[in-house]
């Protein structure tokens, strides 16, 4: 199962949801992955930038791709590509200071 920060989800059992996400769940009848980690749990919000989470176990999710996949994978490439430029300028930072600090 793909899953990725800002796809849609559904989840297996609403039980999971409260309050407002609940709400906007029952309105819409999906949520978004606003964060993921290494140990399988899940941020579900309203929103695919965040606001509101709640946490959820990947196994307590349904995915719903729609056909905006490949515009999904462009930015997410391009995300990366300037992830990779930021990352290359702090490395040039840091070897460019340390070179001139005496010990």
């Amino acid at each position: 199962m793909l899953l990725y920060v800002g796809l849609k989800i559904r989840v297996k059992n609403e039980n999971i949801l409260c309050g407002s996400l609940l709400e906007e769940y029952k309105k819409c009848g999906y949520l978004f992955i606003s964060e993921m980690f290494e140990n399988g749990t899940l941020f579900l919000s309203d929103s695919p930038k965040g606001g509101i989470n709640i946490s959820a176990d990947k196994s307590l999710v349904e995915p719903i791709y729609d056909d905006k996949i490949l515009n999904v994978l462009r930015e997410k490439k391009r995300i990366r590509s300037r992830l990779e430029i930021e990352i290359d300028d702090i490395e040039n930072f840091i070897n460019d200071r340390c070179r001139n600090i005496e010990y």
